[in-house]
């Protein structure tokens, strides 16, 4: 008996968004085409940047800093500016490198493109991590000048530096539900917590048997 073969998974397109076949204003296989894509992908599949102006000087021990910067969760880039700020324009298009985006966003000026001026980097968390960032920040501000912090991008919104002092000193989405279940269990609302916190298969047939008991309840009266 003849098997059929199974159609190999298709590879993700790269970067996020992107259409498979493209018709860009840049030639496929430049540098600059390489990191405006990388800065795409970048800028679709992480939640939080933390935006720097970096002094020449910090290239000497950059990789010391680099390895810190990864064990606190986060991920160091440095940036080619004039790059980001093209990327930026066409970022709300399927395609950045398009010649439709280039032609129609040429003039268009994101908001965290003025952050992005000389030498600058990046910090990019996969996910919104308060400790996380605040960890990298005390690791960058050991380094003094060479590394200044001018503003980040968190969730698609540009944030000042006064805002990432509020955003470090939140607390995490782990500790925000565990005072919630705290909180939920001094006003009495235990039931609540352990239904809440159970898997989720297990949540649905809780509701669901409550709703069914709900139901009939309501046909005795």
């Amino acid at each position: 008996m003849a098997t059929t073969a199974k159609a190999a998974p298709k590879a993700p397109v790269y970067p996020a968004g992107v259409p498979a076949t493209r018709d860009m204003f840049k030639k496929q296989e430049s540098r600059k085409t390489y990191l405006m894509d990388r800065y795409t992908h970048m800028l679709r599949t992480k939640s939080v940047f933390l935006v720097y102006h970096q002094n020449a000087q910090l290239y000497r021990d950059q990789a010391g800093l680099k390895a810190a910067i990864k064990a606190a969760g986060g991920e160091h880039s440095t940036i080619a500016t004039s790059l980001m700020r093209a990327t930026l324009r066409g970022l709300s298009t399927e395609d950045p490198l398009s010649k439709q985006a280039n032609a129609e966003h040429k003039n268009s000026v994101h908001p965290l493109s003025q952050l992005f001026k000389g030498s600058a980097s990046v910090v990019s968390f996969d996910k919104l991590d308060p400790r996380a960032v605040e960890s990298v920040i005390k690791l960058t501000d050991r380094v003094g000048d060479r590394m200044l912090l001018v503003g980040a991008f968190v969730n698609g919104q540009t944030m000042s530096i006064d805002e990432v002092d509020v955003l470090k000193k939140l607390p995490s989405m782990e500790d925000l539900h565990a005072q919630l279940a705290g909180l939920l269990t001094v006003l009495g609302g235990g039931q609540l917590v352990q239904a809440l916190e159970a898997p989720g298969k297990l949540l649905y047939l809780n509701l669901d048997q409550h709703a069914k008991g709900e139901g009939e309840g309501e046909k005795k009266e």
